[in-house]
């Protein structure tokens, strides 16, 4: 049975982006991964970045009281209605 298996790595991800116009280029992104200090991490970034004065999204997960805890745009966090 050749051929029958797991293909580890990106080439086929990057295919596809390729076939759609690359669209992860438009996006100006920092993506944060690991085991511990991603939320430290990206508050720092965060607040580095608007101070610098730009618009800053950040998403952070699991919230600790309510939902809308995971969203910020420039340090503030996303009103109810922009939830919905």
């Amino acid at each position: 049975m050749k051929g029958v298996g797991v293909k580890l790595g990106l080439d086929r991800i990057r295919k596809i982006l390729a076939r759609l116009g690359d669209p992860q280029d438009n996006y100006k992104i920092i993506h944060v991964g690991g085991t511990n200090g991603k939320g430290s991490v990206c508050r720092f970034i965060n607040s580095i970045l608007v101070e610098a004065g730009y618009r800053v999204g950040l998403y952070t997960s699991p919230h600790l009281v309510h939902f809308k805890e995971r969203f910020l745009v420039n340090n503030s966090e996303i009103s109810e209605k922009d939830l919905r």
